[in-house]
């Protein structure tokens, strides 16, 4: 792979900013483009911003493929896919707050209505003890229609210098063109045609969660946090594809408890220790399965600060809840996962400055993974899959 994240020429004047070349619009929703960027500063507090250019696969994670080949129904390329992309907005910022808001559109020229979205997104800080944040992806034309695809709302609240709070809605859609999605191809058939089986469908995920950390101790170096979440999916129509019979997936949800402690000083090292449950909230469970993690950490300094170690051991349980179910051709409602895994697993990672302009960072990963699957009845042991995992970056800074 051969990534290409942004590569620009910038030209920077007293009221003017402009931009060529590859680049990720930070303000609009992290919107990438190949082309041109022009900002206008108003003032300190406002900036004016558009650009237009082409816009390369957002799924893309080599340059080859930041604009694909199309297919047709028997798999035959029929030339490459150039959406063509502009928009603009404004950012602000002033002493509380900071922000954006624009419009983008994007034209992928075959196979698929234009789409254009509006996006926000901004910081404020009303007083010491309250900050507020949103984000916010509003499709207005296109194919997935008028929709409300990504939105975050949050805040942080600190009553007391040792307690905080926080808060968060989240809504998460598909945000992609649907040509990209249908043009992932499945296995070749015998006679040698490529089928493209693939249906796009958005489904839409929210989640709602809630959040405490205390600060204990003579210098606040004891840290107990803990954070409850409902995560929520509706209804999946199936009616439209006849492979499926017509079924309809019910809406699930679950919950998430999880909780940490961390002794910054103890030892002279920083340990601690956390763990997460997820558990059916009502009559199906979101994923069909419910989890348990737990996780012990300790790192510390050594060389006079120069480098730090890192050791985690961890252990995971997962089990589907369809295990026991018979899955029949004639719907896929009983045809969930029906297995359950432990993994047991141990990371040792050691952070080390040679040089002032050389860091040096190695990683070692070690689980054990085991599992059963219920078929017809029967329960299926699977062999234990040990992996290893190794991790080394040299950086030079200048």
């Amino acid at each position: 792979e051969a990534e290409l994240r942004e590569l620009t020429l910038t030209r920077i004047g007293d009221t003017s900013r402009i931009v060529i070349g590859r680049q990720i619009v930070s303000e609009l929703a992290a919107h990438r483009l190949d082309g041109v960027r022009v900002d206008l500063i108003r003032s300190e507090k406002l900036t004016l911003l558009g650009f237009a250019g082409a816009h390369p696969a957002r799924v893309s994670r080599s340059i080859g493929f930041d604009y694909p080949r199309v297919r047709d129904e028997g798999g035959d390329a029929v030339g490459r896919l150039l959406p063509i992309t502009a928009g603009a907005g404004a950012a602000y910022r002033v002493e509380k707050a900071y922000g954006a808001a624009g419009l983008v559109t994007v034209i992928p020229g075959k196979g698929e209505a234009p789409r254009a979205f509006l996006t926000t997104n901004g910081y404020l800080r009303t007083s010491p003890q309250l900050d507020v944040y949103h984000y916010g992806l509003i499709d207005v034309v296109g194919d997935a229609g008028f929709a409300l695809t990504n939105l975050s709302a949050g805040a942080d609240y600190r009553p007391r210098d040792r307690v905080r709070l926080s808060a968060a809605l989240h809504r998460v859609d598909a945000d992609t063109l649907d040509i990209l999605a249908r043009n992932f191809l499945s296995t070749p058939t015998t006679a040698g045609a490529v089928e493209n089986g693939t249906q796009v469908r958005r489904i839409a995920s929210n989640q709602a969660r809630l959040g405490l950390s205390v600060s204990l101790g003579q210098i606040e170096q004891i840290e107990v946090s803990t954070a409850f979440a409902v995560r929520q999916r509706g209804e999946i129509d199936l009616s439209d594809d006849p492979a499926v019979m017509g079924d309809v997936l019910p809406a699930s949800q679950a919950g998430e408890l999880w909780g940490q402690v961390v002794h910054r000083e103890l030892l002279g090292s920083r340990i601690g220790f956390d763990l997460s449950r997820t558990f059916g909230v009502g009559g199906q469970l979101y994923n069909r399965s419910t989890s348990l993690a737990v996780r012990a950490f300790v790192s510390r300094e050594f060389a006079g600060g120069r480098g730090e170690w890192d050791a985690q051991l961890g252990y995971g349980t997962a089990k589907d809840d369809a295990t026991g179910n018979t899955c029949t051709v004639a719907s896929v409602i009983d045809c969930y996962g029906a297995s359950s895994s432990k993994t047991l697993s141990a990371v040792g990672t050691v952070y080390y400055l040679v040089r002032p302009s050389i860091f040096v960072l190695g990683t070692l990963d070690v689980s054990s993974t085991s599992g059963e699957t219920v078929a017809s009845g029967m329960t299926v042991s699977d062999p234990a899959v040990v992996g290893l995992a190794a991790y080394l970056r040299l950086a030079y800074r200048y």
